[in-house]
């Protein structure tokens, strides 16, 4: 079962893969994350929240860390992926 959101017709490995400005609680990764994919941010975060809570919550941590500073924010403003009023 897929959850798009987000139509692409170029592959996943040439989609950019950034942390939006907006929205994000806290990084930006899973929202990220999710517009990669082409699946809605909240199904990302459930599936980061069911791993964190499967590994005892620190390799969890430590992974969205590492995420964080790996995937570079966007710069551009276009790039917002939803509406603010969505939340």
């Amino acid at each position: 079962m897929a959850f798009p959101i987000y139509e692409d017709s170029r592959s996943l490995l040439q989609r950019p893969l950034r942390r939006p400005r907006h929205p994000r609680l806290i990084g930006g990764v899973c929202a990220g994350l999710g517009r990669w994919l082409g699946w809605d941010r909240a199904v990302v975060r459930l599936a980061f929240a069911i791993l964190a809570l499967a590994t005892s919550l620190v390799p969890a941590v430590v992974l969205y860390g590492v995420l964080w500073l790996a995937i570079p924010e966007a710069s551009d403003p276009r790039y917002a992926l939803y509406d603010l009023d969505e939340f």
